[in-house]
């Protein structure tokens, strides 16, 4: 029951194959917690360059998704994250006695979300030559992606949301172990 008497994290990404496919990262959080609810759901940018964000990986999909940001009681994302965040991410947080409406709302902001980022992968998984690698045109440079993945991982082991509620439920080596091996291991960098 989302009535925020207890403690609910869900956490879900998607980490692409940097080698393989032009796509961000899909990131999911959804806690709830007994005063607040955050929800993000975004696909997140491997570049920081301007031109990523207004290319055609996200203006295919601006329409769609855009209206989420008006639907739920979406808030900027927080400046000192934003450069892990598209201009497309829903951010949102509210108090526990409006969790059964929104919740609802938010299932179908993440089906759409979801739907999108299936959409752009098998766009992407088209793109491929016939030995099953990316056309080389179609990708930024792979160290420059692989870097700022690098940076998100390490600042979602540091920062992650629900890393304080882990600590306190399962301790300080199991919540750094579930953050830096399972949740966001650096080491798919290195793929």
């Amino acid at each position: 029951e989302l009535n925020g008497a207890g403690y609910s994290v869900f956490n879900f990404v998607i980490f692409p194959n940097l080698n393989l496919v032009d796509l961000p990262v899909f990131g999911v959080d959804i806690v709830l917690l007994p005063g607040n609810s955050l929800v993000s759901i975004d696909f997140q940018p491997l570049s920081r360059e301007e031109s990523y964000l207004t290319g055609p990986l996200y203006a295919n999909y601006r329409d769609r998704l855009q209206k989420w940001l008006t639907v739920l009681p979406c808030q900027p994302v927080p400046t000192k994250v934003a450069t892990y965040f598209s201009p497309l991410c829903l951010f949102a947080q509210f108090p526990p006695t409006q969790n059964a409406a929104l919740f609802d709302l938010v299932g179908e902001a993440l089906y759409e979300y979801i739907d999108c980022y299936l959409m752009a992968a098998g766009l992407q998984s088209s793109a491929m030559t016939g030995d099953g690698k990316a056309n080389e045109d179609s990708l930024l440079c792979s160290s420059d992606r692989k870097q700022v993945l690098w940076d998100y991982l390490e600042y979602r082991t540091v920062n992650d949301p629900a890393k304080k509620l882990l600590t306190g439920a399962f301790g300080q080596k199991w919540t750094e172990d579930v953050l830096s091996q399972v949740l966001f291991p650096k080491d798919i960098c290195c793929r």
